[in-house]
């Protein structure tokens, strides 16, 4: 969502996306490629949203709408050699595609590569490539100029790349060593998020680290805070293994967490009202949330993990409660 009313939502591989002005109470419908499948969705504000998808066709195109979807504008064919796996805006102008193109067949060794744009998604060029490791996971722009691309690791532990130039080019970042971490001995699996900005120069990313068999959540994470735009992180314990959480809005940031030991089974929610220096306990004995927002410090909204159409829920008092609002997320 993004305020308490306005809020976007698409499934991948579908003719249509979806938004509501009514809290998620009801969904309006728009097919911003006639006969395409939508493949990424990236909402800048409450009217201004970009689509990619693939045409009747197959060619990739980029659609954009300034009116909440009432009219859409559609892009050129877009030069994809992969799959797009992401799309990010960091103005009404400058945005980005993360493209994938899998080596031997195999996504997990897909090498990331960019298109870039300054015109609003009207026209589309390549940028940089970046070498990565093994899972290309996601990126962030703060700007027009400074972005991140995240990823998993082959035996060793997750990258967190920066560039400067737009993505023309990428350097690896360091960042403290967690807070808390695996014995090395279990050969533990490592996932880092990228960063979530709410101001220019407060943001913040997850790192998380333990050993799963798919059944439960990883058992160490850290959070990793910024207040001078990404030069610099420093490290914050979390009290749990955050599933999903929203961290656009802060300074209160939220996420739902794991029990003891990524024990799936019993979720918590917690909240932070000053970015992530400091966290609370808020709900025990919540549902599987797929999504969580909290578009300012009282209400907020969440799906309940399971395939559509998703149980909507909502929250008034800042997590405490939740309550089914009567919807369905289509």
């Amino acid at each position: 969502m993004l305020t308490a009313k306005v809020g976007w939502g698409f499934e991948y591989g579908a003719a249509t996306i979806v938004r509501t002005d009514d809290g998620g109470r009801s969904w309006q419908s728009f097919s911003p490629i006639s006969g395409g499948s939508v493949r990424q969705v990236y909402a800048h504000r409450e009217n201004l949203a970009w689509a990619t998808a693939v045409d009747a066709a197959g060619v990739q195109r980029v659609a954009r709408t300034s009116d909440a979807g009432a009219t859409w504008q559609t892009s050129g064919p877009v030069p994809v050699d992969g799959s797009v796996a992401q799309m990010d805006f960091a103005d009404a102008d400058h945005g980005w595609l993360l493209v994938l193109k899998a080596v031997h067949g195999n996504q997990r060794t897909a090498v990331p590569s960019f298109l870039t744009t300054s015109d609003g998604g009207a026209n589309w060029r390549p940028a940089g490539s970046a070498s990565a490791g093994c899972s290309v996971y996601s990126i962030a722009f703060l700007n027009a100029t400074t972005g991140w691309l995240v990823g998993g690791f082959c035996g060793e532990k997750p990258y967190l790349l920066v560039s400067h130039d737009g993505g023309e080019s990428w350097s690896a970042q360091s960042f403290p060593a967690p807070v808390k971490s695996a014995s090395r001995s279990a050969l533990p699996m490592s996932l880092i998020d990228a960063p979530a900005f709410w101001t220019f120069r407060e943001g913040a990313f997850v790192y998380r680290e333990g050993v799963t068999t798919g059944a439960n959540a990883l058992q160490y994470s850290t959070l990793y805070r910024t207040h001078d735009g990404g030069a610099t992180w420093s490290a914050i314990g979390l009290p749990a293994t955050p599933l999903t959480y929203d961290f656009r809005h802060g300074p209160a940031l939220w996420f739902v967490g794991s029990g003891p030991s990524g024990d799936t089974e019993h979720l918590s929610f917690y909240g932070s009202t000053d970015g992530g220096d400091h966290w609370k306990k808020v709900a025990d004995s919540i549902p599987r949330f797929g999504v969580v927002q909290f578009p300012d410090a009282s209400v907020g909204i969440a799906s309940v993990a399971g395939p559509p159409p998703q149980l909507l829920m909502e929250s008034t008092d800042g997590g405490q409660t939740w309550h089914d609002i009567g919807a369905r997320l289509p």
